[in-house]
């Protein structure tokens, strides 16, 4: 009987846990081979967990701003997602013959360091240029409309 009482509580808090199996994608009509991902944007709407799935709706330009944390998979998402789903904004399914490729970058921006995720959901495709420089200020251009403060 005790090992059962001492089992009990395991079975509540695993029970409580608010984690995601499924990300599902929604991304632009007018899709290019990048989509970003900015966390911790003042103002921004939150990331949310409903029925297990997390919804990612990207605006015209693949753009999700948020005011999630950027560890909010690895505080609320148990071990990553299981499945992950891509959809055009019309609701259409994206099927891509491998993975998008998903990158976690950071830029310090007004003295803190802001973390993005970066999808290239088109291999064939690049995200920026050949030119870092050029490139570099086009992220740091990003960086500073998006944190304002």
């Amino acid at each position: 009987m005790k090992k059962y009482l001492l089992f009990l509580p395991y079975l509540f808090l695993s029970g409580c846990n608010d984690y995601a199996n499924t990300a599902n994608y929604h991304f632009a009509e007018n899709q290019n081979s990048c989509a970003f991902i900015f966390y911790d944007v003042e103002g921004a709407a939150p990331l949310i967990i409903k029925d297990k799935t997390v919804e990612y709706n990207f605006d015209a330009n693949n753009t999700i701003t948020t005011s999630s944390p950027h560890d909010f998979s690895l505080n609320k998402i148990n071990r990553g997602y299981r499945t992950h789903n891509y959809f055009l904004a019309d609701g259409s399914k994206l099927e891509f013959e491998e993975e998008p490729a998903f990158f976690t970058g950071s830029k310090v921006v007004h003295g803190k360091e802001r973390i993005y995720n970066l999808f290239n959901f088109n291999s064939s495709e690049e995200c920026f240029s050949n030119d870092i420089d050029e490139d570099d200020e086009i992220i740091r251009e990003l960086f500073e409309n998006i944190y304002k403060n």
